[in-house]
């Protein structure tokens, strides 16, 4: 026993030494970094962070600013990044604390204001919705409407929102009272009148605020008109002079640092298009108002359901939202519990109306869309006889399942239905039932249908199918999805793909009348270029002024039946027609003819 010890201890001093040596072989010694290489590193870590590859890009800048030799601004700029990569990582006191330093240290102005917009995004992330309205307010002291500065827009733009959706009415007063700037005093003051004039108590105090507004020095331009029109609002709901349905709006306010760019998150700009389709309608109508309680939609879904139960306890008439389908239907099944209508925008989980009396999807389910290209197809071409191809596992599975049992239930005929394994590269499989048998020469002899669809989800699958179906010689008009909806793809196989027809759930027309006017109404009030997720908020407040305001419904108890019955509405984006049911029926219908693509219906 008493040789084994040093034995031992021997050895283990051997092993100790032959590891250390292999581990100094094995990490390569650090080169110093120069200043091409920093420079290189922050190249690197700048395109990590636009790759959304944060943790890799917090390394990189970390080690880029241990380093003590760059010049204030690069480091400056780095530093920025890095707390704009602790925001995407939400480490809120590690972005706040390099923010921080920014805002006071920067060497250029600029970086200072960017600096102090993303801490606002900070205090939001901080629930500090007061504070985030301030930050946003410092960033736009010197703002006018005629701004052109992409940062100064975007701060109105979250202000606005903010001042919307989480701001009290006397934290706005306070703010009002707080800002220099006659501008920033007229956004607010805007929100806080139409605030007041949603609660029946309070309707005295909104024409009293816009006459307040009216009477100051901040009364100039175009802040003066709108808050004019909007006394004279007041007025009228204040009198009892018009129809007034509660709409309670659930609705994401997604926001995000400051990119260098106006652009905002999709459940952001449908809000905004909520907000002025309801503003709008109340600017335009002598017989209704749509008067909004807007509340923040939040991601995880039990605090989505405690935000719709607070909304619900504001005794609003209708529920708009939620905007996504994660958490929509069980929104939907607690305001039928309550006895709430509840319509979503954009949702298109089918669980949201399925067996619930009282919910209502504007946008139409996969099912649904199917459903609706097939009417098409026999309705008014007369198909008959069809072969449908989808590809399994893809939201075009649920599409052919509903376009095969709406031509079963109109007395067609599905000849062939087949399933596509998904990233298939043939139809091979999928045609065997029709045991084509080529000819060396001649190829595969003619199979034809009135009809085919094809409801592919991606370019690959597209073009892959529109081969196929050429090269087994299968004939009759082509059917597709809203994914067919690129010139650039059915250019790239145009003899196969002519006269195809499919069907969209957007097609917005800039040369419409009445499509440029609500355009050309944003630009003037709110300085907002629109697109497409902005209507399908503008549309769904134009539609509830539409089917129900216009005929005089409002009482809540009437809400869903008036909905189900209502007469199809032409929105600037789609029709909206529920036919009975509880999903919009409609769908934009556009064919591809000699290289261009119009709509048809």
């Amino acid at each position: 026993m008493r040789h084994f010890i040093p034995a031992l201890l021997f050895l283990t001093t051997l092993f100790c030494t032959i590891t250390a040596e292999h581990a100094a072989i094995a990490q390569p010694k650090q080169t110093p970094l120069t200043q091409k290489s920093l420079a290189s590193m922050l190249t690197a870590a700048r395109n990590k962070y636009r790759t959304m590859q944060f943790a890799e890009a917090e390394s990189l800048l970390v080690r880029y600013l241990a380093a003590e030799s760059q010049p204030p601004p690069q480091r400056d700029l780095a530093q920025h990044l890095l707390g704009k990569t602790y925001i995407k990582l939400w480490r809120v006191p590690e972005a706040e604390r390099e923010l921080l330093k920014l805002e006071t240290g920067a060497v250029e102005e600029e970086r200072k204001q960017e600096a102090t917009f993303d801490l606002a995004i900070v205090a939001a992330l901080k629930q500090d919705p007061t504070l985030a309205a301030k930050r946003f307010m410092a960033v736009a002291a010197q703002w006018s409407p005629a701004d052109s500065v992409a940062l100064r827009k975007k701060a109105v733009a979250y202000l606005r929102l903010y001042a919307m959706t989480h701001l009290p009415p006397d934290d706005l007063k306070k703010l009002i009272a707080e800002t220099a700037n006659p501008n920033l005093k007229a956004v607010l003051t805007m929100e806080l009148v139409r605030r007041l004039m949603t609660d029946e108590r309070t309707r005295n105090e909104a024409v009293a605020t816009a006459e307040q507004f009216l009477s100051s020095p901040a009364a100039t331009g175009e802040g003066r008109t709108q808050i004019d029109e909007l006394k004279n609002e007041a007025i009228k709901v204040r009198n009892g002079g018009l129809k007034f349905l509660r709409v309670g709006v659930l609705a994401p306010v997604q926001l995000e640092a400051f990119d260098g760019l106006e652009e905002k998150s999709t459940g952001t700009k449908i809000l905004e298009g909520i907000a002025f389709g309801a503003a709008e309608y109340n600017r335009k109508s002598a017989a209704g108002h749509l008067s909004l309680t807007v509340m923040h939609a939040p991601r995880d879904s039990a605090e989505l359901l405690a935000a719709a139960r607070q909304l619900l306890d504001r005794n609003i008439d209708l529920m708009l939202g939620p905007v996504y389908s994660t958490g929509a239907a069980a929104v939907a099944r607690l305001c039928a519990e309550r006895g709430v209508t509840m319509i979503t925008p954009t949702a298109t989980d089918p669980a949201i109306t399925e067996g619930n009396k009282t919910s209502f999807q504007l946008n139409p389910t996969y099912d649904m869309r199917g459903r609706a290209i097939a009417e098409y197809a026999m309705k008014e071409s007369g198909a008959k006889s069809f072969a449908i191809f989808a590809e399994e596992g893809t939201y075009g599975a649920e599409m052919a399942e509903g376009f095969r049992a709406e031509v079963l239930s109109q007395g067609g005929e599905v000849k062939l239905y087949g399933k596509l394994p998904p990233k298939f590269t043939s139809l091979r499989a999928a045609v065997a039932p029709l045991k084509l048998k080529a000819d060396k020469k001649k190829g595969f002899p003619e199979t034809k249908f009135d009809a085919i669809y094809l409801p592919l989800t991606s370019k690959e699958a597209i073009g892959i199918a529109m081969s196929q179906v050429s090269f087994f010689n299968i004939k009759g008009q082509l059917y597709g999805s809203g994914d067919w909806h690129d010139a650039a793809t059915l250019n790239r196989f145009k003899e196969t793909a002519e006269g195809v027809v499919y069907a969209i759930d957007s097609d917005i027309s800039m040369s419409n009348p009445e499509t440029e006017s609500v355009a050309e109404s944003l630009r003037q009030r709110q300085h907002l270029a629109p697109d497409q997720a902005f209507w399908f908020g503008y549309d769904a407040a134009a539609y509830l002024g539409a089917a129900l305001l216009d005929r005089g419904i409002t009482d809540r108890a009437q809400l869903a039946e008036a909905l189900k019955i209502a007469a199809a509405v032409r929105t600037n984006h789609a029709e909206i027609f529920f036919g009975g049911g509880n999903v919009n029926r409609r769908m934009n219908i556009m064919k591809y003819s000699n290289g261009a693509i119009t709509r048809v219906k």
